[in-house]
């Protein structure tokens, strides 16, 4: 049976974020011992170095970050239909961009459209998995640590 993230798990993070920043006056980015995240879950890492060791987890977080995309205000469907990409070969890199849910609405939508999507080595591994047959010519996936220069 899978595991569940239910509601009170959420309550207390929120709890949590707004504790850290109320109490430590810090940036998120700077101080990861001081994260609301880092505090729910007993860390002194960033969520993302956390995430790494928890591959079930990150399964979870990109399944989440796709659900989000279909959330009103968030559908990759309105870069698709606001920014103007016009004709000819077009290429575009999503960095941190997950499983390629931004990448498929481009592809799907521009013939001409080819990405590249780079994120974390074990993300990328479950999102080539699940990338349509009819995609594979024209989205890649690149496994690049965007925390790293």
């Amino acid at each position: 049976m899978r595991k569940s993230y239910q509601a009170p798990v959420y309550n207390k993070l929120i709890s949590q974020i707004a504790e850290a920043v109320s109490q430590n006056n810090v940036s998120e980015e700077k101080q990861h011992s001081q994260q609301g995240w880092s505090l729910q879950n007993g860390t002194d890492l960033s969520v993302f170095q956390a995430l790494a060791n928890m591959p079930e987890r990150v399964k979870i977080f990109a399944t989440a970050m796709s659900w989000q995309a279909k959330l009103p205000g968030y559908s990759p469907q309105y870069l698709v239909d606001h920014f103007p990409f016009g004709s000819g070969d077009i290429t575009v890199v999503d960095i941190g961009g997950g499983l390629g849910h931004i990448a498929r609405a481009l592809a799907d939508h521009y013939l001409t459209v080819q990405c590249i999507v780079q994120d974390r080595a074990k993300v990328i591994y479950q999102a080539e998995k699940a990338l349509p047959i009819n995609l594979q010519g024209r989205i890649r996936f690149q496994a690049h640590d965007f925390f790293q220069t």
